[in-house]
């Protein structure tokens, strides 16, 4: 990673300050800081700090995350807190301001992708927004997860959908809750009750082993995943596309299919037919390709701890 940071940013910006063209200030985001190794994190807040202390980029750096111990601990060294400034973000209603705007600009977003940027004024109410505000409770995720729902697929539909959420938080508003996330967990539950029941169980198990494997700290593939849970690639996507709001699916570049073309992807591997062996090529291709590069098909649960 040292290598990387120094040929891939520092090296080109020196050489961009000897012709004269030096890059101004800008400020660099980092996202999920958490989700990398453990070794990973602490190595890359330490090529980070080393680089503000160097001068050797004109980056002023934010970075994001869970304050698990580890990045705690890197942040606390003196080398390191000599060069940062600690904020901490509470869930908290103080956010609302920033919500509200967030769930307006996408909004507009949606209407504008579609062509109906002329409905915005009338299609969503301050009634609607500020109860979606009120049931985020200062968390992002629920309008996040929400705006997931609404948005896709790229249909006319997003209004039914909004629709549908709204009556579902404010039936959930006449209950009495204890849970501090009561609200999302009934966008949650809302989320699931669009599932058909054909695929209901399937999509109940693939959740439970991927939450299983997080926990374990394995990382989930589909090809192997629907083989396991003996569901086709095709049920899957067809799961995806009523769970795209709560999980993340990157499909991989070099599909099973190019292996064999006979292969039926709408068909678990189990039913193939008597023509169809797991030879060693496709274990090869689904554990090597699949299992250790970054273009293996994974889902992430995008659910907050």
């Amino acid at each position: 990673m040292p290598s990387q940071f120094r040929s891939l940013i520092v090296e080109p910006l020196q050489e961009l300050e000897k012709q004269g063209k030096r890059v101004q200030p800008k400020a660099i985001f980092i996202g999920g800081l958490d989700e990398c190794a453990d070794d990973a994190q602490a190595e890359a807040i330490e090529i980070i700090a080393s680089s503000v202390r160097d001068r050797s980029t004109p980056f002023h750096w934010a970075i994001f995350s869970h304050a698990e111990p580890r990045i705690v601990f890197t942040f606390n060294r003196d080398s390191i807190a000599s060069v940062t400034h600690f904020i901490e973000l509470p869930i908290s209603s103080k956010a609302d301001g920033e919500i509200e705007m967030y769930l307006w600009g996408a909004f507009k977003n949606i209407l504008e992708h579609r062509g109906f940027l002329q409905l915005l004024s009338s299609w969503q109410t301050d009634n609607a927004i500020r109860t979606l505000v009120s049931a985020a409770a200062g968390l992002f995720a629920h309008p996040a997860a929400v705006l997931r729902h609404v948005a896709y697929p790229q249909d006319s539909q997003f209004r039914e959908r909004l629709r549908s959420i709204l009556n579902a938080l404010f039936d959930a508003g006449k209950q009495v809750s204890i849970s501090p996330f009561s609200q999302l967990d009934t966008l949650y539950v809302h989320i699931m009750k669009q599932i058909p029941e054909s695929i209901l169980l399937s999509a109940q198990f693939l959740l439970f082993s991927n939450l299983v494997d997080a926990s374990a700290d394995i990382r989930w593939d589909v090809a192997i995943g629907c083989c396991v849970l003996r569901i086709s690639e095709c049920t899957f996507k067809d799961i995806y596309h009523h769970l795209h709001a709560v999980i993340f699916y990157e499909a991989a570049y070099d599909p099973l299919s190019s292996l064999d073309p006979y292969i039926d992807l709408a068909r678990p591997w189990y039913d193939q037919g008597e023509w169809f062996h797991l030879d060693q090529s496709i274990k090869d291709h689904v554990y090597d390709v699949h299992w250790n590069t970054p273009l293996l098909p994974q889902i992430f649960l995008r659910f907050p701890s």
